[in-house]
């Protein structure tokens, strides 16, 4: 339930289900969704749009964004193929432009199935704020490499092994490759198995709600900033900040959501809020850290 000082504005509230698009007018404020049984709380504000930055794909930038999004990926291909080729790379090449090409014909194909108001979905709690590029779930390829990607350097480890037995290598590359990709395995063996066992966690039936697994809750004690822009056709273009954690910005929201001006104020208000406290959370822990070293 929402508490004192994190009410949700009455133009913020969500009036669909974010998992499956049900209308929830007339419901309590927590509640079972009765199309898609999964529990759905209004103390989260849940915003529409389209992928923007790093977050922006086939699936979930808007129309002309997308068109250009699939010529700059062909034009990528018929480019770097031909260098393949005249390394002797050339089928390893193709197998991997043919995944590759699948998942984004498929994030492509998934656009025409979304029943909610935008390609894309950002939630902002009490405990933190989250994007989700596609409100329809990760595909099938995504969720096979976050569960079993460490498999991969296993593979081009066997591989080398192979081309060095058959002379196609000389075997010094194969002794230096081959124990950098089977390093590589074992440290993305853990992320994939902390990865599987969120997914087991996730309820039968969870649509949009599959993401959790894909996307962890930003805290806000960890956002430096956002910026609220208007954009065209009555939306925004949000942008969060996480703290620098290296010399790139790190944006875990970046998005043009369906959002009025009235709307816009209330969000920016609201953030406002949740950063003021955050700051003042963290300050107060500072010092108590301070206190506790003096004593």
């Amino acid at each position: 339930m929402a508490t004192a000082g994190t009410t949700i504005p009455d133009s913020l509230r969500t009036d669909a289900c974010p998992n499956c698009a049900y209308s929830l007018d007339g419901l309590p404020e927590v509640v079972t969704c009765p199309e898609c049984g999964q529990t759905f709380d209004q103390s989260e504000i849940i915003l529409y749009g389209w992928g923007r930055g790093k977050h922006e794909n086939l699936g979930n930038a808007k129309g002309s964004r997308a068109a250009w999004l699939l010529a700059l990926s062909v034009a990528w291909i018929a480019l770097v193929m031909p260098s393949f080729r005249g390394a002797g790379l050339f089928w390893p090449a193709l197998l991997v432009a043919a995944v590759v090409g699948t998942e984004r014909i498929v994030l492509f194909f998934r656009r025409q199935g979304a029943d909610h108001p935008g390609l894309t979905q950002v939630r902002l709690s009490e405990r933190g704020c989250v994007q989700y590029d596609s409100v329809a779930g990760p595909t099938f390829i995504t969720a096979l490499l976050r569960a079993h990607g460490w498999l991969l350097p296993v593979i081009a480890a066997m591989g080398i092994f192979g081309a060095c037995a058959c002379g196609r290598i000389e075997p010094v590359f194969g002794w230096i490759l081959c124990p950098i990709f089977l390093i590589a395995a074992t440290y993305h063996w853990f992320p994939c198995r902390r990865f599987r066992q969120a997914l087991l966690q996730v309820p039968t039936g969870a649509i949009a709600n599959r993401n959790v697994a894909f996307h962890c809750i930003i805290p806000w004690t960890q956002i430096l900033q956002f910026t609220l822009r208007p954009s065209k056709e009555k939306t925004q273009r949000l942008r969060i900040e996480r703290e620098h954690r290296s010399i790139i910005n790190e944006y875990p929201v970046d998005a043009e959501i369906r959002c009025t001006g009235e709307q816009a104020a209330e969000l920016a208000k609201w953030l406002d809020q949740r950063l003021t406290a955050a700051r003042r959370r963290a300050g107060l822990f500072s010092m108590h850290q301070q206190q506790s070293r003096e004593i």
